[in-house]
């Protein structure tokens, strides 16, 4: 089993953070859930994260400056949101996978897997989720 490999959930909806937490875990992998952008961007400068699910909009704003940041490190995230991205933001996640709530979080884990896979051609969700990181760039 691989170890240290985290999966940054960062989601203001309790429910939803530790569904998906619940669902990295049970990948044998470990999640930190925050709920702000501020709490995201303090994580990803103090901690090594593996990969990112990322809801677009917070009280403290956009997620975009957190999602730059997973960029310049190079960490694959998808978005998982139920509002409408603005064009700024459409144009940044251009190449990440969006996963649009409500979704089941097998469905947002198995698009993280495609962006870990370095597969962007899939859309929906995979019939089995092996969350496969060895080698990949998770």
């Amino acid at each position: 089993m691989l170890t240290g490999l985290t999966v940054l959930i960062v989601e203001d909806g309790g429910l939803i953070g530790h569904d998906l937490a619940a669902a990295v875990e049970d990948l044998h992998r470990f999640p930190i859930v925050v709920a702000t952008v501020s709490e995201g961007l303090r994580v990803v400068a103090t901690a090594t994260v593996s990969a990112a699910i990322l809801d677009a909009q917070f009280p403290d704003g956009e997620v975009t400056p957190l999602a730059v940041a997973l960029i310049e490190r190079a960490v694959p995230f998808v978005v998982h949101s139920g509002g409408t991205l603005s064009d700024a933001l459409n144009a940044l996640f251009a190449r990440h996978a969006v996963v649009p709530k409500p979704a089941l979080s097998s469905a947002a884990l198995a698009a993280l897997e495609r962006e870990c896979l370095g597969d962007q051609t899939m859309v929906g969700p995979m019939p089995e989720i092996a969350f496969v990181l060895e080698d990949r760039r998770c």
